[in-house]
């Protein structure tokens, strides 16, 4: 079981997190971390909640508009 610690917090949480493929693997991981912080909260010496993982898996299922589309038909309208 891996331990969570301020110090190697990239290493575990942030470069995995990052080297997923897809939105839906990305939910995966989430929700695995979710579980883990609730079987072994000893685990988890960051400031990071159940609730705050919550919120991530839930953002990270909702579809989004990307910025990029309404920033391009901005500009488009811009120019005319």
């Amino acid at each position: 079981m891996t331990k969570y610690t301020q110090q190697n917090k990239t290493e575990t949480l942030y470069q995995p997190f990052q080297a997923l493929p897809t939105k839906k693997t990305k939910i995966k991981f989430l929700e695995n971390l979710l579980q883990e912080r609730k079987d072994f909260p000893e685990n988890f010496k960051i400031k990071l909640t159940q609730k705050q993982i919550q919120n991530l898996i839930i953002n990270w299922q909702s579809k989004r508009q990307s910025n990029k589309d309404s920033t391009d038909d901005t500009t488009l309208n811009d120019m005319k």
